[in-house]
């Protein structure tokens, strides 16, 4: 029974319309056509996660007063290890950082930024570096050489705050520069390090040209390596003949569809599906021995319905339960209403024996409805004989109910 069909019997039996207008209803609705199948949600692709933020500097504790005497031990002195040292601050003047202050001193001494690494960033143009630039990039291990190459990239004029994310990400220029050689030209700082957080390689790229694909974006790439999604698997879906975008291929990896499965179902005789289609399947587990137990049971079962199955909980065991009542007529969507509202292959049997002329599958799904028992159908029919199950639940419905002596 559908879901508008439900609703007009339970407003009948609240006495919210009368007995005529639910008949109205009742029939509009067999006019209008079946139910459709139970809704299905397909988690989509997820978006590709922002950039993640550069981490602080680690901090520091404040630089300590100067003592007003050196600590004396034997014939030695002995300065703090948290003092600038003179010959720090000297080596700094001469790189032309004589105009720091003692906390900026502080925080290239403490971060071991060397005299000859200034040197080296000036070098190659960045003499105008702020402390705290200087101190990110020694922080994540980036030498003038990685500046250089990261500058040569065509990215446009990057930031210190650019060229730390794509340090601390690992991003490779060498690689960046094979992707661009592949056609992906059109390149941004976070696209670059989105390529080194998820491991994507030149390789990748290469695969993906050779299984078939001459149009795709870089967050097409992207997508494949936040998902784990192999070449191999790319070249095994392609390989079948489907028409797909490698956004659907990404989708089918997502969902565990794999080529041997996509075939397993296709020598069952559904041959033309879609990636949707074949994502719906392998999300409610609807596999090929599933597919072949029902055809045992419901004959030729269509896709939709497989589904809606595993959806409700309909097994084969539970079809072929209820087919031993003899209901062999019944639909194969009611097996659907059976399992929603608790139809057992007891409560069938037990109506079954009352021998009702008007006994029908749907009816079975009417009394679970309306609470409609087999012990309370069993006495209307010992108070009346000729009574009919239509008349036992329309009395349950409107709750006329004859006095049983």
């Amino acid at each position: 029974m559908n879901e508008e069909r439900k609703q007009i019997l339970e407003m009948l039996a609240n006495g919210k319309i009368t007995a005529e207008e639910a008949a109205t209803l009742l029939d509009a609705l067999s006019q209008a056509g079946q139910p459709q199948a139970a809704s299905r949600f397909t988690p989509p692709i997820l978006p590709i996660p922002p950039t993640p933020p550069i981490p602080p500097a680690p901090p520091v504790a404040p630089r300590p007063p100067r003592p007003a005497r050196p600590v004396r031990s034997g014939r030695h002195r002995h300065h703090s290890p948290q003092l600038i040292s003179p010959k720090y601050r000297e080596a700094m003047a001469q790189v032309g950082l004589a105009d720091l202050t003692d906390d900026e001193l502080w925080q290239l001494q403490i971060h071991h930024v060397s005299a000859e690494y200034v040197r080296q960033l000036q070098k190659i143009g960045l003499a105008d570096l702020a402390v705290d630039n200087i101190v990110q990039f020694k922080i994540h291990h980036i030498g003038p050489e990685y500046i250089q190459k990261t500058q040569s990239l065509g990215l446009g004029d990057l930031t210190t705050q650019d060229i730390v994310q794509l340090g601390i990400h690992h991003v490779d220029p060498n690689m960046v520069q094979e992707v661009r050689e592949l056609g992906l030209t059109d390149l941004t700082v976070d696209q670059v390090v989105q390529l080194g957080i998820h491991h994507v390689s030149p390789q990748l790229v290469r695969q993906v040209r050779e299984a078939g694909f001459d149009e795709f974006s870089l967050d097409d790439i992207i997508q494949l390596g936040i998902h784990h999604v192999s070449p191999d698997f790319v070249k095994s879906v392609k390989a079948l003949g489907m028409d797909v975008s490698l956004e659907e291929i990404v989708e089918l990896g997502i969902h565990h569809v794999t080529a041997d499965f996509i075939q397993q179902v296709r020598d069952l005789g559904f041959t033309d599906l879609t990636a949707d289609q074949l994502q719906d399947l392998r999300i409610h587990h609807v596999d090929a021995a599933f597919i072949k137990k029902m055809r045992a049971l419901l004959g030729d079962v269509k896709l939709n319905q497989l589904v809606d199955f595993r959806i409700h909980d309909v097994t084969p065991e539970f079809v072929a339960q209820m087919q031993e009542t003899g209901l062999l007529t019944a639909r194969p969507e009611l097996f659907e209403d059976f399992s929603i509202h608790d139809v057992t292959l007891e409560f069938a049997k037990a109506v079954q024996e009352l021998g009702f002329t008007d006994f029908t599958p749907d009816k079975l799904v009417d009394m679970r409805i309306h609470d409609v028992t087999a012990d309370f159908a069993r006495q209307m029919q010992k108070a009346n004989p000729d009574i009919s199950l239509e008349e036992i639940i329309d009395m349950k419905i409107t709750g006329e109910m004859p006095q049983i002596a």
